[in-house]
């Protein structure tokens, strides 16, 4: 059998002449010469050993065998251009994408790199990063202006979750946080123990019930029974704690470390961080941020 010499410009000229049934005019249409369009006719007849047009009063008409070449062709070249132009429309489309997260982890470092690999991938993607507290970001998820939120499952997510996505990322740790002056210079190994007799506070939120109640069973399970007292948010929680009249629990990723006067000392507790979208949209964007992520993270 013959091997196939044809080639895309031969089947265009072949499908223009068949429907203006017109060299000449299929020449204007086409901005070429009317002999490089015979010319290139000529050889597809020739490369598939078959008469795809003949001359009429009428103009060029299909030849049975050129109408059923001229149907393939047809609706080949019409898939083919739908297909082009999807990936074009890929290529040049800005994407605008939010990711909520939770306000008191600063990670920007691991951010960048989520951004930096996702333009690799989505040249004219535009990332926007919104922190905010664990309300605001259910609110945000649910009123469809975030597309995806990163935070800890938490029981304001709990009414939506039917409704959501959930992609655990990893786990954080919990840390006893206290001021460097707090126990004085005699302490070298500081333990938690050491804070028995120290005020704890912890942080209210809209689950305030839930934050003592954590608090209270790490302090159990230290076999502590101290004072703890609710603060109004992190800013006055670290403030107190900066002071030295008391300590606080906080995550790992936490803005406490940005405090050069505060240390932490890792607990026996963690919690998960997980990535939440809306469970009806089916988006290769969001499903792209969390593989990232949980390679990220």
């Amino acid at each position: 059998m013959r091997n196939l010499a044809m080639n895309p410009l031969q089947i265009e000229y072949f499908l223009s002449v068949a429907r203006t049934k017109s060299v000449a005019q299929s020449a204007r249409e086409l901005f070429v010469s009317a002999p490089a369009i015979s010319k290139q006719l000529a050889a597809l007849e020739r490369d598939l050993d078959v008469t795809l047009l003949t001359r009429s009063h009428s103009g060029m008409t299909l030849t049975p065998a050129g109408q059923e070449y001229y149907d393939f062709f047809a609706k080949t070249f019409t898939e083919l251009n739908a297909i082009k132009q999807r990936y074009v429309a890929k290529q040049t489309a800005t994407l605008n994408f939010s990711l909520g997260i939770f306000k008191d982890w600063p990670l920007y470092d691991r951010l960048h790199k989520l951004e930096q690999r996702l333009k690799q991938i989505f040249p004219r993607l535009t990332l926007t990063i919104q922190p905010l507290s664990v309300s605001e970001l259910v609110a945000g998820l649910t009123q469809q202006r975030l597309d995806m939120i990163l935070c800890m499952p938490n029981r304001l997510l709990a009414p939506q979750q039917a409704t959501l996505t959930e992609t655990k990322l990893c786990t954080i740790q919990k840390m006893l946080v206290y001021a460097n002056y707090l126990l004085g210079s005699a302490h070298k190994n500081v333990t938690v123990a050491d804070f028995a007799q120290q005020t704890w506070f912890s942080i209210a939120n809209p689950s305030q019930q839930a934050a003592l109640a954590d608090d209270a069973l790490i302090c159990e399970h230290y076999g502590l029974d101290p004072k703890i007292v609710s603060t109004a948010n992190l800013d006055a929680t670290l403030a107190m704690v900066a002071m030295g009249k008391g300590v606080t629990i906080l995550d790992k990723w936490s803005v406490y470390r940005y405090f050069p006067e505060l240390s932490g000392i890792p607990l026996a507790f963690n919690r998960e961080v997980c990535l939440f979208a809306p469970q009806a949209t089916d988006d290769s964007l969001q499903h792209t941020i969390a593989l990232i992520l949980k390679d990220i993270f």
